[in-house]
């Protein structure tokens, strides 16, 4: 135990310097405002390293989250009093002092609660498999919505490949309820035969058409960068145990914000140019980092709208041509107001905010810390193995969508990782030939 300890502070310390020097080096003027910063950054950096046992949890995506995306992304954007929001609105200092008065409060709250919860044992029951799959089944599966994808973008095929080819911008294609039934299920059907073509060892007769059929159609450049991290990341961490060792995943999340998303930033709007850059934490001073902003524009706006916003959340399945008033995603329900971009962020906790207030922040908060502990305490049971069940599938997908989730919206992000849930579920149906699965 005392090992351990001695282990985390050897990362802590150095990862809790790093930060203290980036904060100061802003020269931010309010003491009070650094001082929270300071309290906040070195609790989250904490709970991240709090774990050797579990290299990667949602737990750890959490507090990720709130230190880049909250912390130090709200700091310098303070600093240089940039606003990275497409709404009218402007900030003073003590709407960022009582920002990170308010992140504090999330931070200790979900993390007291998440271990409370952790220690009371609490974990799905999930039934034991002996990972007997039909392999041939499994290829025909990938091949047949292999097929389909290739003949759904048969006249769009390089946007499979570069996201932002001029053909791949057709709003009209993109949107109709076809394609979002290819984009969001049968496009995700070889990514789910891949990972489980991996776990289950199959042979290389199996995996390799599988892998190559996978790439083409969730080609990373082709795919947004969200969309890229729950289909790769599942995949990288089922077939690459260095994902097992300590401090591995926290250095690949922090590199893949920083390098990885940057980079594929050139092929949202690919004009044939590619720019590669080094560690720049300027990224950070971006609209891909608005979430804390759109979380203070709620607050001094006050909007509320009583649970009908987690209404759109929950039928999200129901076509609008259906639902007319379907209630849209909190961040674009904001920009309507104002006439303003409407593509733009509402992190998880604003979502508590926006449909109940206060009470519903600290309502959400409570739920998240109980559902992270729900999931780790499951995929880690030592005693069900579940490193190789395919049951793994969803965790992990939990996973690399953890960011995209909490940067929200809700409905959005929801939406886009319960459409490759069922498409996991499906397939996971259709591969294994016994019971169990």
């Amino acid at each position: 135990m005392m090992r351990m300890y001695i282990s985390n502070l050897f990362i802590k310390l150095p990862m809790m310097f790093v930060v203290l020097v980036y904060l100061m080096n802003m020269q931010i003027s309010s003491a009070r405002y650094l001082f929270l910063a300071i309290i906040n950054a070195f609790l989250v950096i904490s709970e991240f390293f709090s774990s050797e046992e579990r290299p990667y949890t949602l737990h750890k995506i959490v507090n990720f989250f709130i230190l880049f995306f909250f912390i130090l992304a709200n700091a310098i954007q303070f600093s240089t009093n940039r606003i990275v929001t497409s709404l009218c609105v402007s900030f003073n200092e003590n709407d960022y002092v009582f920002f990170q008065l308010l992140v504090f409060v999330i931070a200790l709250s979900f993390n007291l609660l998440y271990h409370f919860f952790v220690k009371t044992a609490v974990a799905f029951h999930i039934k034991q498999e002996n990972n007997c799959i039909n392999q041939k089944r499994l290829l025909m599966l990938c091949s047949i919505a292999f097929v389909l994808i290739l003949m759904h973008y048969s006249n769009h095929i390089s946007g499979l490949f570069f996201r932002g080819f001029e053909e791949n911008m057709n709003t009209s294609f993109s949107s109709s309820p076809s394609s979002l039934l290819f984009d969001k299920f049968i496009r995700s059907i070889p990514f789910a035969c891949l990972y489980i073509a991996l776990i289950t060892k199959a042979p290389k007769w199996c995996v390799i058409p599988v892998f190559m059929e996978t790439l083409i159609t969730i080609f990373p450049l082709g795919l947004s960068r969200n969309a890229a991290a729950m289909y790769w990341l599942p995949i990288m961490i089922g077939y690459f145990h260095l994902f097992d060792k300590k401090y591995f995943f926290g250095l690949i999340l922090s590199l893949s914000l920083l390098i990885l998303f940057p980079f594929l930033d050139n092929f949202r709007n690919y004009n044939g140019n590619i720019s590669f850059s080094s560690i720049k934490l300027s990224y950070l001073n971006t609209m891909n980092f608005d979430a804390s902003q759109e979380f203070m524009a709620l607050i001094n706006y006050d909007v509320i709208t009583y649970g009908r916003q987690l209404l759109g959340v929950m039928f999200f399945w129901i076509p609008r041509s259906i639902w007319e008033t379907k209630p849209v995603g909190s961040g674009s329900f904001l920009a309507q107001s104002q006439n303003a971009f409407e593509n733009i962020s509402m992190p998880f906790f604003a979502e508590g905010f926006i449909n109940f207030g206060y009470i519903g922040m600290f309502m959400f908060t409570v739920g998240l810390s109980f559902f992270c502990a729900s999931f780790d305490n499951t995929f880690w049971n030592k005693k069900m193995n579940l490193r190789h069940h395919s049951w793994s599938g969803y965790y992990l997908l939990l996973i690399g969508g953890g960011v995209f989730f909490l940067r929200g919206d809700l409905l959005s992000s929801f939406a886009y990782i319960a459409g490759i849930a069922l498409a996991y579920f499906f397939s996971r149906k259709v591969v294994f030939s016994m019971v169990g699965a």
